[in-house]
């Protein structure tokens, strides 16, 4: 876990980490020692958790490759300039998908514009995937309150239209309804990158 995070999300399970201030400050090569600690005791992976607003000092962390799956776990509320940073940095991308409605997200997270952020940074990280040569994305996105109905709706909509030339399989998680798998296409050729909103 990285503290402080993009979003101020009111029902935060992590506020102490997200808003409280809470942690300890290290250096770039304290973090770059953090990560060869974690795999030479086994880690199957790196997972940044709310990593955004640190992204230079972890790129510096990451100059030298760490030998496991990088993974950006994230609020979805991400610039494209920041994830475009990351490309060939990171090997797996964990957005959540929070709102489809601006009202509530600007009421529960300051965050009005969140669905239009998150989904152009979905995009985003589907095209980085591509470069890649990866091709599935865990997107989490609730299944608790009501709203998640049109979260769910509005990925289902973007699968069938924006989305559609490059989503091979979607579907929900087996055993965990607030959570979709997408199987993205396998492209031989190198996609464009989206226009920035």
């Amino acid at each position: 876990f990285f503290s402080g995070c993009t979003l101020r999300c009111v029902f935060c399970q992590n506020h102490d980490i997200s808003a409280g201030g809470f942690g300890k400050e290290i250096s770039v090569e304290r973090l770059r020692q953090i990560f060869r600690e974690l795999v030479a005791q086994g880690a199957h992976n790196i997972n940044l958790v709310t990593p955004s607003h640190f992204t230079p000092w972890i790129l510096e962390a990451l100059e030298e490759p760490v030998g496991v799956p990088v993974v950006w776990n994230c609020g979805g509320y991400e610039s494209i300039d920041t994830l475009r940073t990351l490309e060939g940095k990171v090997d797996i991308y964990l957005p959540d998908l929070k709102y489809a409605d601006g009202a509530l997200a600007a009421e529960l997270s300051a965050a009005p514009d969140y669905f239009e952020v998150a989904t152009a940074a979905i995009e985003e990280m589907f095209l980085a995937m591509q470069l890649a040569k990866m091709s599935v994305l865990r997107l989490i996105h609730g299944g608790g309150h009501p709203s998640s109905g049109l979260i769910k709706k509005a990925i289902d909509q973007k699968v069938r239209s924006e989305w559609k030339g490059k989503v091979r399989f979607y579907g929900t998680e087996p055993n965990n309804a607030g959570s979709s798998i997408i199987q993205l296409l396998k492209t031989e050729t190198i996609p464009k990158k989206i226009k920035k909103p």
